[in-house]
């Protein structure tokens, strides 16, 4: 990533901010990914610093929330998390998306209907021949919730439980991203320790690995093998979980992405102290 931080410096080196009117998708695009540069290289006062001066300069309310997005990454990095529910929920407004910083249980429960009535008849395993996802303001707002059900993993377990339903049920009517996998990972990691549904845990997770292997959506890996861990806790028992989590780590940490390397670590040690 410090030679891609260079190549990036160097293009905007190339153009004058002048430039924003003429040529403000390429240099918007080119400040993104150098401050994601920092973001990956774990320097997070840098990243969050770039973020924050390019929100003035966003032209679209996707652009603003993407940078929301971004911001809301490096305070998980920084066990910022009601921060960064903060960010996530600001970008998910900008694109016209109400979501309940607390929402109470008969609001989940409305949610986790809602997926089972779209899913209808369907067997689980059939989703993975849904079309691509090609709207972009769909994909962002994809994009925010998972963002998002990092952060409620920690801050608020009903949030966590609505965003997972939220991705679903966007999957369901526009189609499969990256951010379906970690979707139906996710709400297929409720369904044993909530309502005692197993099998359908194990479908989900199933599914979620067969879109990223055999449909290439596999953008989010380490974080999709972490919930397929959570899921296999509850299915498989501690040891199966713990070999998850394992894989799960070891591509946290080739993709840089540090938070979710930090969670699984933390995890493995709890799995391997209680099973001695």
């Amino acid at each position: 990533y410090s030679s891609a931080l260079q190549y990036f410096a160097a293009g905007l080196r190339g153009l004058a901010e002048s430039d924003w009117n003429d040529n403000h998708l390429l240099l918007f695009s080119l400040r993104f990914a150098h401050a994601q540069c920092y973001w990956l290289m774990a320097e997070f006062a840098q990243a969050e610093g770039k973020f924050a001066e390019l929100l003035p300069f966003t032209e679209s309310a996707i652009e603003r929330a993407n940078v929301y997005r971004m911001l809301a990454e490096i305070c998980i990095c920084n066990s910022a998390y009601d921060r960064a529910v903060e960010h996530c929920l600001k970008g998910l407004n900008l694109l016209g998306v109400e979501v309940p910083a607390r929402p109470d249980k008969a609001q989940v429960d409305l949610e986790y209907q809602a997926v089972w009535q779209a899913i209808g008849s369907r067997a689980i395993n059939d989703l993975i021949d849904l079309p691509l996802m090609m709207d972009p303001v769909g994909l962002a707002i994809v994009d925010l919730f998972q963002t998002l059900n990092t952060a409620s993993m920690i801050v608020d377990r009903n949030l966590f439980f609505l965003g997972g339903c939220r991705i679903v049920a966007s999957s369901l009517k526009f189609g499969n991203c990256d951010c379906s996998c970690l979707g139906y990972a996710q709400f297929g990691s409720t369904l044993p320790r909530l309502f005692g549904r197993y099998e359908e845990a194990r479908a989900f997770a199933s599914l979620s690995c067969d879109l990223a292997e055999k449909r290439g959506l596999d953008g989010y890996l380490a974080r999709l093998q972490f919930l397929t861990g959570m899921i296999s806790f509850w299915t498989d028992g501690l040891l199966a979980a713990r070999q998850c989590l394992e894989v799960a780590a070891a591509s946290a940490v080739r993709s840089a992405d540090n938070a979710f390397a930090g969670f699984c670590y933390g995890h493995i040690l709890v799995n391997s102290f209680i099973l001695g």
